[in-house]
């Protein structure tokens, strides 16, 4: 028996945290239901609609779309990118896994840019390989790729 505690606080601490959960849940649900909206906030200042700002949006995309269109060109695959020597470097001496090819898909695809995400896919298919032997954080790799993969 450990110091300091009862056979009660167990369950005690156990029903605190579960009415807090449960409060927590409540005041989710309440939040995204009408009667919140409709009810309760005062008119005028429920959820705001923020228009597109188009002119920004396609300047990111086309700063992304440079970006990525140098990494292809000279790093397609590695995990790192140096833009101002135009160089890739990886993790280790054994070579890259394409974090940064991993990590990007999602981007690519939800900015619209359908050849480059194409091409990206294409070159996981083809080349994206986990057999190096270097010393490798496997539990973040593998997370981010079977995230980030799993997501497609």
């Amino acid at each position: 028996k450990s110091i300091g505690t009862s056979p009660t606080s167990t369950s005690s601490g156990f029903s605190k945290g579960f009415l807090g959960l449960a409060a927590l849940v409540f005041a989710a649900l309440l939040y995204n239901s009408d009667f919140f909206w409709q009810t309760l906030v005062p008119e005028g200042k429920g959820r705001s609609h923020l228009p597109a700002d188009i002119e920004k949006r396609d300047a990111i995309v086309a700063a992304f779309k440079h970006s990525w269109t140098a990494y292809e060109r000279d790093a397609m695959g590695d995990d790192n990118y140096h833009p101002i020597s135009k160089t890739g470097t990886n993790l280790t001496d054994a070579g890259g896994i394409g974090y940064t090819v991993i990590d990007s898909l999602d981007t690519i695809q939800l900015m619209g840019l359908d050849s480059e995400y194409a091409r990206a896919r294409k070159w996981i298919a083809n080349s994206l390989s986990f057999d190096r032997d270097g010393n490798f954080n496997t539990f973040e790799a593998s997370l981010l790729a079977l995230i980030r993969l799993d997501s497609d």
